[in-house]
């Protein structure tokens, strides 16, 4: 269990200080570097902590065989707990048209559609979404028309292998 809670630890002062990162030096794009920095400067300190309690101690070492999996479970834990953090931290970056209506709603302590309609314009959802995925190079514009390039389709595909392996229909 101590594992556990040293990765869980170490990993929350990771996104902490991914954070305070983010709000002493803002920027206006992602800081990923930043965190991929604190993560494995956590992940090495989780290293050197669990190898200071398996090999520290001079008790029996066959006793201190049975923690290594769960050393190394914590460890995968962590690891796992980082593509989490971040798809979290990438949507923050984007207003999803749900998020908007539910702040809209929020604002309004109760709004009809017709009110809830003339708040949202294409424009506001379409155009951050365009800028991005340019931003990005998922797509370009080529001759009036946005074309995916080869990262694009790569992520297109990707993400429509997920939704035929999860079930779901073709849609957002």
């Amino acid at each position: 269990m101590f594992y556990v809670l040293a990765t869980l630890s170490i990993f929350c002062i990771a996104v902490l200080m991914h954070i305070l990162w983010c709000r002493v030096f803002p920027k206006n794009r992602l800081q990923i570097a930043p965190f991929a920095f604190f993560s494995l400067v956590g992940l090495l300190y989780y290293g050197a902590l669990a190898h200071l309690f398996f090999y520290g101690s001079s008790a029996d070492r066959a006793v201190n065989l049975w923690n290594l999996p769960l050393a190394l479970s914590a460890a995968v834990v962590y690891i796992l707990l980082i593509p989490i953090y971040l798809a979290l931290y990438f949507n923050t970056r984007v207003e999803s048209p749900t998020q908007k209506i539910l702040r809209i709603i929020h604002e309004h302590d109760g709004i009809g559609y017709e009110e809830l309609a003339s708040c949202i314009s294409d424009s506001e959802i379409i155009i951050p979404r365009i800028d991005d995925l340019l931003r990005c190079r998922y797509i370009q514009m080529k001759e009036g028309a946005y074309c995916l390039t080869a990262r694009g389709i790569v992520v297109a595909k990707a993400l429509n292998a997920y939704q035929v392996l999860t079930g779901r229909e073709a849609g957002g």
